[in-house]
């Protein structure tokens, strides 16, 4: 999943993409110096020797190129204030990621634009009357484009606040985060509707080997199992479930030791991966069962409760219990992904969810403001929010992570 940058000139899409890039640990490209790497011309020549209707086919051609050659794998991508204008430029992004659009005011954008070097052939050229303007020509090109900038329904107004706290902001709006920490390269957390039928191909895109043992219980694998094996299958992975008892009485060593046998039984080695579909108690369970089998492979959190979302499936503590006390024993091992389906909360009973609900007001007191108004307002208009809720609480989760890696005050 591409994340693309689009807006008017001087919304501050360059800018923005590197620092978003470096945050989520993807590529960054700009379309517009891939046009004129690959043409040996400046934007204002091409524009000035071809015209805008070669220049925004040419726009087009590099970016199917850029996209359906995966030249640089996942990215984000800065586009041109126009990149979108040509409806199969849109349909092709729109299919390919998700488009993010920077707005601001228009005397924040011609002041931005005023201060900058940088030559815009839309505001520079003859052909938009020299009599003009640069103020002017902005207004008209901003008038003839606010149907169509108005139609992309994700909007972030960059006038707001600083470059990285908008960065935060985006990461937050999008649900996509990268957490750093603990010594290791980092996981992505990416929070998305419908997402467990795309869990093959996202473990395919980081790389992660199989066999996979997706390790659920017994509550939550009648849901989603067949769904999580489709989606592994039609990857090219071969998978299989390794189902356990539900409860907390059965998060035990000999829980644990079945999963081993089951990992054996699959043949899986050191470049295989485990799935953990479901609540606290799996992904505690499975986390340890891979962080522990053939001293450790690598591991695939998938929430299913809005406690694992929240809190639990975040920051890699991984154990079981002993008749003496909770979690006494464990092992911190990161995941390589986590990927929160906020559809599957449409499964739990109400209780389940008003248990989670007490993570989520500790983080919007810790640390979101607005989180906290939302479970404030009532139980009503948190059903209605989950998505966001889910989303929020994640955030402020791996913040605090990333402040201290091994949660020594949460």
């Amino acid at each position: 999943m591409n994340l693309f940058l689009y807006g008017p000139s001087g919304a501050g899409k360059s800018t923005l993409a590197k620092k978003l890039a470096r945050a989520l640990n993807l590529s960054f490209i700009d379309l517009d110096s891939e046009i004129e790497n690959r043409s040996g011309l400046s934007i204002p020549d091409i524009f000035a020797s071809k015209g805008e209707s070669a220049f925004r086919l040419l726009e087009h051609e590099t970016l199917s190129t850029l996209i359906l050659e995966s030249v640089k794998g996942d990215s984000v991508i800065a586009l041109g204030g126009g990149a979108l204008l040509k409806p199969e430029s849109r349909s092709l992004a729109e299919s390919h990621g998700r488009v993010l659009l920077l707005t601001a005011p228009f005397e924040v954008l011609l002041k931005r634009l005023s201060e900058s070097n940088e030559e815009r052939p839309l505001l520079s050229s003859p052909e938009r009357s020299a009599a003009q303007s640069k103020g002017e020509k902005l207004k008209n090109l901003l008038a003839s484009r606010a149907e169509h900038y108005a139609s992309f329904p994700l909007q972030i107004n960059t006038s707001t606040t600083s470059p990285a706290k908008l960065v935060k902001r985006i990461q937050r709006e999008l649900g996509w985060f990268h957490v750093r920490g603990m010594g290791r390269h980092g996981y992505d957390v990416r929070v998305r509707p419908g997402g467990i039928d795309s869990l093959g191909a996202m473990l395919k895109a980081r790389g992660l080997g199989g066999p996979v043992a997706v390790v659920s219980d017994s509550n939550v694998a009648p849901l989603y199992g067949e769904r999580v094996l489709k989606s592994l299958a039609d990857a090219g992975y071969s998978a299989e479930m390794v189902i356990f008892p539900a409860g907390e009485q059965n998060k035990t060593l000999e829980t644990i030791a079945g999963f081993w046998q089951s990992f054996l039984s699959l043949g899986m080695d050191r470049k295989s991966t485990v799935v953990a579909l479901g609540g606290g108690v799996t992904g505690d369970l499975a986390g340890y069962a891979a962080a522990s089998y053939l001293r450790g492979v690598a591991w695939v959190g998938v929430p299913t409760t809005l406690l694992a979302m929240a809190d639990s499936s975040l920051g890699g503590k991984t154990g079981f219990d002993l008749p003496q006390g909770k979690n006494l024993i464990g092992a911190f091992h990161p995941p390589h992904l986590v990927l929160a389906d906020p559809e599957t909360l449409a499964s739990l009973p109400q209780r389940e969810l008003r248990s989670g609900l007490a993570e989520v007001v500790k983080s919007g007191l810790i640390a979101d403001k607005e989180l906290f108004e939302i479970c404030r307002q009532g139980w009503e208009k948190v059903e209605n929010r989950l998505d966001e809720i889910v989303r929020r609480s994640m955030a402020v989760k791996i913040e605090v992570i990333e402040a201290d890696p091994y949660e020594k005050g949460f």
